[in-house]
């Protein structure tokens, strides 16, 4: 019975002209409005389901940016009734004929010009090569020309309620190799990827309200946007004015801007002069980006703050945000993967006494301010606090813990959920086991509602605070701790 009527639903499309037109003329005969009500009629279910359709499908939409799909996007933004309902935008550097190793490529090669293999496989190896370096010159040339940015400007004067863009620094299912990966050992697609973004909205003159970087595990090189990238000029920060919640992950060392800095440094040296390009590449002057970036986005609700790759270079880049930066809206902020004087914690967390969530994820505090003092101020200043989240910390490299809510200690049950991390290429089993150092999250049961409210928990672990003998490694770590005001 259910085929039957799957069967007649989809037949009704294929009706003869003829015995629609048979309709109609019947309808006309009986009475001409009978007509035009069927037309109605038509016309106006067209138009609801379409809107359905055109917000389902099109509601969050993924650009990769070659060719293709910049042309697709474009099309899309041409008519009114798609563009309208386009809201979530993911940027994805995504190799459609990439290969998924550097082996496969090298096979590929191989393959291509051997006489050991069937007609067939070497007449695919060939195909395969030829579309990679075909879409490698697309990539090359949009790069050059900048026709991505162009055509993402024209494309966002169309749709008015695009306010949430995400960038991705590679393919989720799988980190596919390019041909310019290959070539150069890297692969700068997420701040390329967000210089192209930032170009756009200020062609456009569009303003957004989310902006998130995302971090997709500890696969990538290139998971975080460059600090240098953030380096923009005034009319483009604007564009970032009215955003309230960004979630940004950074990296500090960028391997091409970083040899060229040591480059000119050398050339310098030689030549007994310091030229503009050595300042344009002195991480010395770019550290203020993310400061300069942070100031612009005064409405912002919510900031988390990461540093992938080279956390422990982050001091100097956060003592400039700790200097200059007042968001005055912000209720939630994370900080994670960064190393800061306490000295600098303690003052961004006093100037924004508003926050009801706070996490600390995976720092390592610096200098005589200790951590404790952060949580003497949290105790007492932030009364609008709901939910702290606190694991990972460490004081001057060495790891805190608290003396009765946790320990450190080798967890056996974290080796068996974590056993893909045993067979690493660079470490043996026994290595791994051996440098994995757990905080023990389990040994403290009680609940929420013992204490009466989040301050009285924080100044419960000031006095708990102590230093252990332990380095701090946060590549492995994954204890924390959580407390969260009952309802």
């Amino acid at each position: 019975c259910g085929n039957k009527k799957q069967k007649t639903r989809s037949g009704l499309q294929h009706l003869p002209v003829e015995l629609i037109e048979q309709i109609c003329d019947e309808k006309r005969s009986f009475n001409l409005y009978h007509l035009f009500g069927l037309r109605l009629a038509c016309r106006e279910l067209n138009h609801k389901s379409l809107n359905i359709f055109a917000k389902s499908a099109f509601e969050r939409l993924v650009l990769h940016l070659d060719s293709v799909s910049l042309q697709r996007f474009k099309s899309i933004s041409q008519q009114p009734a798609l563009a309208s309902k386009v809201e979530w935008l993911l940027f994805s550097d995504y190799d459609r004929h990439g290969f998924n190793s550097l082996e496969d490529y090298e096979k590929a090669r191989q393959d291509a010009t051997s006489r050991e293999i069937p007609r067939k496989a070497r007449r695919k190896a060939i195909e395969a090569l030829r579309k990679a370096h075909i879409e490698q010159d697309d990539k090359d040339y949009i790069e050059r020309s900048g026709t991505d940015s162009i055509a993402l400007a024209l494309a966002l004067q169309r749709m008015p309620n695009l306010r949430t863009f995400n960038i991705m620094p590679y393919d989720l299912r799988e980190d596919r190799i390019s041909i310019r990966r290959r070539q150069t050992g890297t692969s700068p697609t997420t701040s390329r990827n967000f210089s192209v973004l930032a170009a756009a909205l200020e062609h456009a003159e569009r303003k957004i309200h989310e902006l998130n970087v995302w971090w997709v595990g500890h696969h990538g090189k290139d998971e975080g946007i460059s600090v240098q990238a953030l380096v923009m000029p005034w009319s483009t920060l604007q564009c970032f004015s009215q955003l309230r919640s960004l979630d940004l992950w950074l990296q500090t060392r960028d391997n091409l801007y970083r040899s060229e800095w040591q480059r000119n440094q050398h050339r310098s040296s030689c030549e007994g002069s310091r030229r503009v390009a050595d300042i344009e590449t002195d991480p010395r002057h770019w550290q203020r980006g993310v400061a300069n970036l942070l100031m612009t986005t005064t409405q912002l609700r919510r900031l988390r703050l990461g540093f992938r790759n080279h956390w422990e270079d982050t001091e100097s880049v956060f003592e400039h945000i700790a200097k200059r930066v007042v968001l005055p809206h912000l209720e939630s902020l994370t900080f994670d993967y960064l190393r800061c004087s306490g000295e600098s914690l303690k003052t961004i967390i006093g100037t924004h006494t508003g926050l009801q969530t706070l996490d600390l994820d995976s720092m390592d505090i610096t200098g005589n301010v200790p951590f404790s003092a952060t949580l003497d101020l949290l105790a007492e200043k932030h009364k609008s606090l709901t939910s702290f989240d606190c694991g990972q910390i460490s004081q001057n490299s060495y790891r805190l813990y608290f003396r009765t809510l946790g320990k450190i200690e080798q967890q056996d049950s974290v080796f068996r959920n974590m056993g893909r991390f045993s067979d690493d290429a660079n470490n043996g089993p026994d290595d791994f086991l051996n440098d994995l150092v757990v905080v023990d999250v389990f040994k403290y049961h009680g609940s929420a509602g013992e204490w009466e409210g989040v301050q009285d928990k924080i100044a419960k672990l000031r006095d708990d605070i102590r230093v252990s003998n332990k380095h701090y490694t946060p590549e492995y770590d994954f204890g924390g701790y959580q407390w969260t005001r009952e309802p």
